[in-house]
C-alpha cells in the first residue's frame, strides 16, 4: 500500500542519512492501489536502491502446514475425504447459506431439551431459525453504545420468563478485565446478535 510519493521520499531519506532499510513483503498480496502499473516491485528500482540491492526469499514454511498450504494451492482438486470428518464449535465459510448450515447442525446436536425456540426473523436473509440456551454463542451484530458493539463476543447465561441475560468479557480503560452483562427480550435477540458457531460472514459482512 505504499504510493509513489512516499517511495520517492524514503529514497531521498535514504540518499541523505545512508540509513539501513529491511523491507517485509509478500509478492502473492494484492497490488498496491495506484495508477503506475508496476509488474513487479521487488524489481523496482527505488526497493532494490532501498534494500542495497539484496533479496532474500523466504522458502521454509513457518506460518501454515505445508500439506494443508499444498492443498489450497488449487482447491478444486483437494480429496476431502482423506480430511475426515469433525464437527466443532467455532468454524469458518465463505457463504451465508453454508453458515447457516452449519450452525444448524450445531444447534441440533448441542442444544438442550428445555432450550427455547426463537424463530427467524421475517425479511432477514442472515437471520435463521435458533434454540436459545445456556452457553450458546453469540455475537453483536451492530452497536448499540455501551450495551453491545459491533462483533463483540457473547455467552446466553440465563432464560428465564423470556428474558435472555448474556455476558461478555472487557477490558476498562486500565486494561482490567471484567465480565460486562445486559439482558434482551428473547423475541429481540436476533435483532442484535448472531450465532458464535460460524462468524466469518457475519464479521465480514458487519466490517465492510
Amino acid at each position: 500500500m505504499v504510493s509513489k510519493k512516499l517511495w520517492r521520499l524514503l529514497v531521498e531519506v535514504k540518499k541523505a542519512t545512508e540509513i539501513t532499510f529491511i523491507l517485509v513483503g509478500d509478492h502473492r498480496q494484492c497490488a498496491p492501489v495506484e495508477n503506475e502499473g508496476v509488474e513487479n516491485y521487488f524489481d523496482h528500482p527505488a526497493v532494490k536502491y532501498l534494500s542495497n540491492n539484496n533479496l532474500c526469499e523466504l522458502t521454509i514454511m513457518k506460518r501454515y502446514n505445508q500439506e494443508l498450504w499444498d492443498a489450497l494451492e488449487d482447491v478444486d482438486t483437494v480429496e476431502v475425504s482423506k480430511y475426515g470428518s469433525k464437527i466443532c464449535k467455532r468454524n469458518i465459510c465463505y457463504f451465508n447459506v453454508t453458515r447457516k448450515h452449519v450452525n444448524h447442525l450445531i444447534m441440533n446436536q448441542c442444544k438442550p431439551a428445555d432450550a427455547l425456540f426463537s424463530a427467524a426473523i421475517d425479511g432477514d436473509k442472515y437471520s435463521q431459525d435458533i434454540w436459545i440456551y445456556r452457553g450458546l454463542p453469540l455475537i453483536a451484530r451492530w452497536t448499540d453504545k455501551k450495551v453491545f458493539v459491533n462483533n463483540e463476543y457473547f455467552v446466553v447465561d440465563e432464560i428465564k420468563d423470556n428474558i435472555v441475560v448474556c455476558h461478555s468479557e472487557r477490558t476498562d480503560n486500565d486494561d482490567k478485565p471484567y465480565i460486562h452483562v445486559f439482558s434482551i427480550k428473547s423475541e429481540c435477540l436476533q435483532k442484535v446478535c448472531q450465532l458464535l458457531f460460524n462468524s466469518s460472514q457475519m464479521s465480514r459482512r458487519n466490517n465492510s
